[in-house]
């Protein structure tokens, strides 16, 4: 996790110095809070899911993903 973190960090902070961001650190920290409080919830509900579910879903999320990449 901390080297995940690292790496969220510095690539955050590529994007805010090449001006992707358009409102900059207004728009990390909105980020980092939804990610922080979804995590927080993800982890609750992960003990009331089954694993395959969740692997199921991360399937479905990760093909979407993929789909929505390949048609940009």
């Amino acid at each position: 996790h901390f080297i995940l973190a690292i790496m969220a960090f510095t690539g955050a902070m590529t994007h805010v110095a090449q001006g992707d961001m358009a409102n900059g650190w207004h728009t990390m920290l909105a980020i980092g809070v939804g990610i922080v409080l979804g995590a927080q919830v993800g982890a609750h509900f992960s003990h009331q899911v089954k694993p395959l579910w969740i692997v199921r879903t991360l399937a479905i999320s990760l093909l979407l993903v993929g789909l929505r990449l390949v048609f940009q």
